[in-house]
């Protein structure tokens, strides 16, 4: 289980640099302007993970994507958080002198109701709205010889967070506020995170 653990820890960054990331105090919109559209965060983790089987296979292989999306009618949004992923892994467990492998499924959801919080200010623009926490299973699954042996059924979760788009240039219309940002890294050779942050608002009044 060390790549979910890894997974895990990359999340944590991630809501702590969330929750320590504060919008400007400096607003002049209306407080009863009202905004209409749709915003979305995916994290995507694809990752190889060497050395996890002492007497079997090399590695494992991973992906998982944390998703987060929220639609606005009049600045209330309908919000909802998923997680999942998978893990495989095969090859010639000398322990057992037989043929094993593992295939390991993630999946989690969760839904609620937020408020959008958006500021628009000289000329730039940011906003937030609060995401719900998500529950789900992992089905771990354990092959001898090609045959099922064993099926593991963990809990798994990931704590509420926030959607935070900062310091965004107003376009030549500050009636629709749209755009999207790409992180795309190598972790190392085999592991990529990727973060992706889309949206479009509408002002409806």
């Amino acid at each position: 289980m060390k790549n979910y653990l890894y997974i895990l820890i990359l999340f944590g960054v991630f809501c702590l640099f969330q929750s320590n990331s504060r919008m400007g105090k400096n607003i002049n919109t209306d407080s009863n302007d009202l905004w209409n559209g749709k915003i979305s965060f995916s994290q995507i983790i694809f990752d190889t993970v060497y050395g996890t089987h002492y007497c079997g296979w090399n590695n494992d292989t991973s992906w998982s994507e944390w998703h987060m999306e929220a639609s606005i009618i009049n600045n209330k949004g309908t919000t909802k958080s998923s997680l999942n992923g998978w893990k495989r892994g095969g090859g010639y467990d000398t322990c057992m002198a037989a043929w094993g492998a593992i295939r390991d499924t993630t999946f989690a959801v969760g839904n609620a109701f937020a408020e959008l919080e958006l500021d628009i200010y000289q000329g730039e623009y940011g906003f937030t709205i609060d995401i719900p926490a998500c529950s789900g299973k992992t089905i771990s699954k354990r092959y001898r010889n090609f045959v099922l042996t064993d099926t593991i059924v963990d809990d798994v979760s990931e704590g509420d967070s926030q959607i935070l788009v900062e310091k965004q240039k107003v376009g030549s219309n500050p009636n629709v506020l749209s755009g999207s940002i790409v992180y795309d890294t190598l972790q190392a050779p085999h592991s990529r995170f990727i973060q992706i942050w889309k949206w479009n608002l509408k002002k409806v009044k």
